[in-house]
């Protein structure tokens, strides 16, 4: 009988271990890093370090997986170079301007700095410059949801983002090579190569992926594979010529940027498999070679950090500030340029992992580099958020309606107890004049699906609206087999063609709904529809009045209008009268709505200069007043910090309480915006200390003012 001992050594040897450790950290980093709101980029670099040879050695740095992070780093580079817009830069030339000076003011400066003032030799000062050059749009995902993704800044960086790192990775290529001595006439020789190597890619592969998609008919995997061995032939190019295969899977993006849509199905693949497994990969790769230990042994490591994440941030700024100049452009929008260009992650790992690899730079260099990275990405989603909202509304970008559509609510069930309360706050939202009944949905997991329990769940449906002595056309019960719960309400939401998704919140958070997101939090998501999240104590028809409470700048999100009626129908079928309780800016665009709505019930309005804490809200309520509070998805222009775990606030400030939060329908995202960002890439972790700072400064002047009255 054969016997087989188990045992488990460190650093790991088994690559089944290996495998599943890498796994596991790929999985549970984002989780964890979301929560504790820092970059994913950072997260796994940092989980790199910890599990590395410098940290916990868990990892050695001599195991064999560098075929995964080699991997990783090239996919990295292709995905860079495919999302860029090539049609937006050839259509408006004078991007040019923006690209050439956030190019060459930090090179120039960088050189300067690391040169003159830090001692690196000159290969090695020239390839730390040009870190400085590069620039990752991790912060578009915010103009994509501020609506901004379209105004002149947001365009000029975009069309920027092409010329410097494509300038970046050329330069790079001559760095690396005159640093290995190479002579004159090999320079020549590949110089040569290289200007060949640029146009066999960039006019060559996409013929051949032409005639490829145009006469394959097969399965949408095989088109996957080809593209991937079109960018690793790219890459092999350019090592045969002696130049990073990194730049040759850059040219191959920018080649087949064109053939390959950005909502495609073959985009979605590339994308998935990349920012799941091969990118992930390439990041804690990197942070195995990072010696934390360094910080310990001296000061060096953190000034040299300081004078790096200095150079970079003043040099982008400077870039943002000559471009201002030629275009006339408003403080705000130079901001906004600035912010956006001012992270670095992408194209900066992949140029001082080449360094390093040559001899040009340092540990400490890549050290510094890393905590760069981790300053510059949290300043760019500041200050884009700042100042992408200052310039969203100036533009008035909010006010653009939505367009008309046959309301159609959609009531997911699954306690059966809060059933008849979720109809009754469904059937008054409803228009009297809507020809489309209420959507009851029950969503049975795939693992529980048997004829008898589908009828089971459609029975209990059924009994609950004869209880009520509801009518029953106004209501159209449907089931649906998914993995889950969200699977589920997205898919029915988006056959049915639904309007308004209206939720139970069952009135707690477990751990896991913690890390791993409660339906509410994921449908906000994954749907853009208007979501109204409802916890009923009492029946609905127990109070008399309905207070609304609204965040600053409401009345520029994409469904205030439709947010404003539905709650103005609310109170109409209620028979209550409502308390509107806003600054004065949204007050006044929310009574040009009511003008407009054939039901008048009786309103108030009470106009505030600061939002208020949780616990102040109670002031505005009595008896069993129904509270409604207009919430905003994360990254829109109404958001506030306080909005997080709001209705778990809300039941422990207002113990026993109606109250219902609506999400207001928000415009559809660009896909393009949030393809190649890793999970946790653009949260802010200092939204909280804004909205935070923004109240006491209001209460100061608030108290100061009425000083000033007595």
């Amino acid at each position: 009988m054969m016997q087989h001992t188990f045992h488990i050594t460190f650093p790991l040897t088994n690559p089944v271990q290996i495998f599943l450790l890498i796994l596991l950290i790929i999985l549970f980093t984002p989780l964890i890093f979301r929560r504790m709101r820092i970059p994913g980029i950072v997260g796994l670099i940092l989980s790199g370090m910890l599990v590395g040879p410098y940290g916990l050695n868990l990892l050695s740095g001599a195991i064999n997986f560098s075929i995964f992070s080699t991997v990783g780093v090239i996919y990295l580079m292709f995905l860079a170079g495919l999302e860029l817009d090539m049609q937006g830069l050839l259509k408006y030339r004078y991007y040019l301007v923006f690209g050439l000076a956030t190019f060459f003011i930090p090179l120039f400066s960088g050189f300067i700095t690391c040169y003159y003032w830090l001692e690196y030799p000159f290969y090695s000062a020239l390839l730390m410059a040009s870190m400085f050059s590069t620039h990752t749009l991790l912060a578009y995902p915010i103009a994509s949801r501020l609506g901004i993704n379209k105004s002149l800044a947001v365009s000029i960086t975009v069309g920027g983002t092409i010329i410097t790192d494509t300038a970046v990775l050329l330069l790079l290529a001559f760095i690396a090579n005159l640093a290995q001595h190479k002579s004159n006439s090999d320079l020549w020789l590949m110089s040569i190569l290289f200007i060949v190597l640029i146009f066999a890619i960039l006019f060559g592969l996409p013929w051949i992926s032409r005639w490829f998609f145009r006469n394959y008919k097969g399965e949408g995997s095989a088109q996957y594979l080809f593209v991937l061995a079109m960018v690793f032939l790219a890459a092999f190019l350019s090592e045969l010529i002696g130049i990073e295969a990194i730049i040759g899977a850059f040219l191959a993006g920018l080649a087949l940027n064109s053939l390959i849509p950005e909502s495609s199905v073959l985009m979605n693949r590339i994308v998935f498999i990349g920012n799941t497994l091969f990118i992930p990969f390439f990041l804690i790769s990197v942070g195995m070679v990072v010696d934390l230990g360094v910080l310990f042994e001296g000061w060096y490591v953190l000034y040299l950090s300081a004078v790096l994440i200095g150079v970079a941030l003043t040099t982008k700024f400077l870039a943002a500030w000559v471009t201002q100049q030629v275009f006339r452009l408003t403080a705000i929008e130079r901001n906004v340029i600035f912010g956006l260009s001012s992270a670095h992650a992408a194209a900066i790992l992949a140029v001082v992992l080449v360094g390093f690899k040559v001899g040009l730079v340092d540990a400490n260099v890549l050290n510094s580099t890393i905590l760069l990275i981790l300053v510059t990405c949290l300043v760019s989603s500041f200050v884009t958020e700042i100042y992408g909202r200052k310039l969203a509304v100036s533009r008035e970008n909010g006010k653009c309606e939505q367009t008309n559509q046959d309301e159609k609510i959609l009531v997911p069930v699954a306690n059966p107890e809060e059933i008849e309360k979720l109809f009754d706050f469904a059937s008054c939202l409803r228009d009297c004049h809507s020809h489309e009944p209420i959507y009851p949905l029950t969503v049975i997991p795939d693992s529980q699906m048997t004829d008898h329990n589908i009828k089971d769940k459609l029975d209990i449906i059924e009994k609950v609206i004869k209880q009520s002595g509801k009518n029953r056309d106004l209501f159209f019960p449907s089931s649906r087999v998914d993995v889950n719960d969200v699977n589920g309400i997205v898919s029915a939401a988006g056959e049915m063609m639904i309007t308004k998704i209206i939720i139970g919140w069952r009135g707690r958070q477990s751990t896991l709904d913690y890390f791993f997101g409660d339906t509410p939090n994921s449908l906000l998501t994954k749907i853009d529809r208007l979501i109204i999240l409802v916890h009923l104590n009492n029946p609905l028809n127990a109070g008399v009045n309905i207070v609304v409470i609204m965040p600053p700048f409401s009345e520029f999100e994409y469904g205030f209008n439709e947010w404003v009626k539905s709650v103005n129908t609310l109170a109409c079928n209620c028979k209550h009268a409502v308390l509107y309780v806003g600054q004065q800016k949204s007050i006044d665009q929310l009574q040009q709505v009511l003008k407009g709505c054939e039901c008048n019930p009786d309103y108030r309005v009470k106009i505030i200069d600061c939002y208020p804490e949780i616990a102040e809200i109670g002031a505005y309520l009595a008896g069993s007043d129904l509270l409604i509070m207009v919430s905003a998805r994360p990254r829109s222009l109404s958001y506030l910090g306080a909005f997080d775990n709001l209705p778990r606030k809300i039941a422990g400030a207002l113990p026993g309480r109606n109250f219902a939060v609506i999400y207001p329908a928000q415009r559809q995202i660009d896909p393009s915006s949030l393809s190649s960002q890793l999970e946790g890439m653009d949260l802010s972790p200092i939204q909280e200390n804004i909205d935070r700072f923004k109240r006491i400064s209001c209460k100061v002047r608030k108290f100061l003012g009425s000083k000033e009255m007595h």
